[in-house]
């Protein structure tokens, strides 16, 4: 039975972000659903390609984060990884290298800290040339860094050789991991539409789990004889042959979209200043917003031609970005539009509990009662990994409730209703945390410390999944330049915690500790609230300069 949407009151307003989702009528079959964003009719537009090849484009994205991650069997700090393991430090070898080196925790925990210091530091150096000139050299040219970090790491004898390596991978891994981040994010906006984005972005992070999660287990039983110099050299291995994959077979991903390239029925590409619907034909006015089209009237034109396959794999793809300009818009973006600090704030608070909860595994469970070597080290991270992948899958359903939301909003969707589904898991992302502290500390059996584990990476990955797609559809035109001040905040935030966490944990002890964390956890997991509330008039405010913002953006591209 076919439920016909209401026409939207004369005060209803078109904000950024704010598209049509279903049509008038009602219908719920997937060809009456309105996609957004338009495609072009150019046949080398992310949007007019098949679902075969939109497959094989994010595979390449999502294995290169996986290799990212995985890199030198780095711990997870998550999910975003959110979102991303960006840590290349070891922390299921610290077990080894005490006894060995003589290195303390405190030690350790500065180097994951300078680690943490040049991610920062390149996000600012290395991430703009990348927009500017493609981001297929760069992918290149940060792995082969990569490659040559993990024979060093490989052969490292002392403790400033750690210091230095930490800091070069660092940079390494921002164009690596920052430009996949903000690739995929790209993609996800380019090459799916709204109701599809949070399943896309649910499959991205469970890419990065993988990596971040299951590599360290590998690791940790492949090191399980004291040799975890045999580790770096498998990473050594993977990354030669990921490299070569990138070289060989990786496109360019960075779309200029031509002069004669039409978005169908629709008006050129441009957000949409903040307008009210007219109260004497809302329902005509509706239409040359966000216009019907569906797949069957999606046509490609012909006398566009494909690029070659030697156009697709080439080394720079230019466009007229002023690289400080990129520079500054990303720090203006930070702070002009909400929606990017939320962000940015909730990627940087999941990094840094995760960076804490992988610490206190390393040193907790390494001591008695639990005395666990690399295997038992390794083996904790199962249950925040799995923990991680519901709460994707959590993620994911937001695309099924933004139709019941939107019918309930005059068939018009609003990035803000995907939040609605983040009160459950920051509710468990605080609770997590305290129950892992408080069993491990009180030495009970593994199992309620990974139960606790468990509980606190369904949170994190629910939150993580949400607070990405918000971002994107709120402000989909500067998706890439907001992504840089995001990992520049989040990788801050994680210079801190590193620093902090063994004089942190010396002063209140583990409990304490994570009883402090699981409350602040939960405040900051509650940051959607305000958003919810207030996002919309937010958008409305900022719409203006949005639009000033992308449409010098989009021609700077031709």
């Amino acid at each position: 039975m076919t439920r016909h949407i209401q026409p939207p009151p004369p005060d209803f307003t078109i904000a950024p972000g704010t598209v049509r989702l279903i049509q008038e009528h009602g219908e719920v079959e997937a060809s009456q659903l309105l996609p957004q964003p338009m495609p072009s009719d150019d046949p080398n537009d992310p949007l007019s390609i098949s679902e075969v090849d939109e497959f094989y484009s994010n595979t390449g994205s999502y294995s290169h984060h996986l290799h990212a991650v995985s890199d030198p069997f780095r711990l997870p700090p998550g999910p975003l990884a959110k979102n991303d393991s960006r840590t290349s430090m070891p922390i299921i070898f610290w077990v080894l290298w005490i006894p060995e080196f003589g290195w303390n925790y405190r030690q350790l925990n500065i180097a994951q800290a300078i680690n943490f210091v040049g991610t920062a530091l390149g996000c600012l150096l290395f991430i703009p040339p990348a927009v500017k000139y493609g981001r297929r050299s760069m992918y290149i040219l940060s792995s082969a860094f990569i490659l040559a970090t993990a024979v060093w790491s490989a052969c490292m004898n002392s403790l400033p050789e750690l210091y230095i390596s930490q800091l070069i991978f660092g940079l390494a891994s921002a164009t690596n991991e920052t430009i996949v981040e903000m690739t995929v994010a790209r993609q996800i906006a380019d090459m799916y539409f709204v109701h599809q984005r949070g399943t896309a972005n649910g499959a991205y992070m469970v890419m990065v789990m993988i990596g971040s999660f299951l590599s360290p287990i590998i690791a940790g039983y492949m090191a399980a004889n004291g040799n975890w110099r045999l580790c770096y050299w498998v990473a050594f291995a993977v990354e030669a042959v990921l490299l070569l994959y990138f070289c060989l077979f990786f496109e360019e991903s960075k779309y200029i979209p031509r002069i004669e390239a039409r978005v169908l029925q629709a008006s050129p590409e441009r957000p949409n200043p903040v307008k009210k619907m007219n109260p004497s034909s809302a329902s005509e006015d509706v239409e040359p917003i966000t216009p019907q089209v569906t797949n069957a009237t999606h046509s490609i034109n012909p006398e566009i031609p494909l690029l070659t396959w030697r156009q697709r794999m080439r080394l720079v793809t230019k466009s007229d970005e002023s690289l400080l300009q990129f520079v500054c818009n990303s720090i203006l973006i930070l702070f002009r539009f909400p929606a990017v600090m939320y962000t940015a704030l909730t990627y940087a608070f999941c990094l840094c509990w995760i960076s804490a909860q992988a610490s206190l595994v390393s040193i907790v469970f390494t001591q008695p009662p639990y005395n666990f070597g690399t295997v038992g080290v390794g083996n904790m991270g199962l249950g925040v990994f799995i923990g991680c992948i519901l709460g994707s899958v959590w993620g994911a359903l937001s695309d099924r409730t933004v139709f019941w939301f939107a019918r309930r909003n005059y068939g018009y969707y609003e990035p803000e209703m995907r939040l609605q589904l983040n009160h459950f898991p920051a509710v468990s992302m605080g609770g997590g945390i305290i129950m892992f502290g408080v069993t491990a500390s009180k030495g009970m059996h593994w199992i309620y410390p990974s139960v606790g584990g468990a509980i606190f990476g369904f949170g994190l990955g629910g939150v993580s999944d949400v607070a990405l797609c918000v971002l994107i559809d709120s402000y989909q035109a500067l998706t890439g330049e907001a992504f840089i001040g995001v990992a520049f905040i989040r990788n801050c935030f994680s210079i801190a915690i590193s620093f902090a966490i063994v004089p942190w944990m010396n002063a209140q002890g583990v409990q304490n500790m994570c009883i402090v964390m699981g409350v602040w956890a939960t405040a900051m997991g509650f940051l959607h609230v305000p958003l919810i509330i207030w996002g919309k008039k937010l958008r409305e405010k900022t719409a203006n300069k949005y639009q000033e913002m992308a449409i010098e953006r989009a021609l700077s591209r031709y």
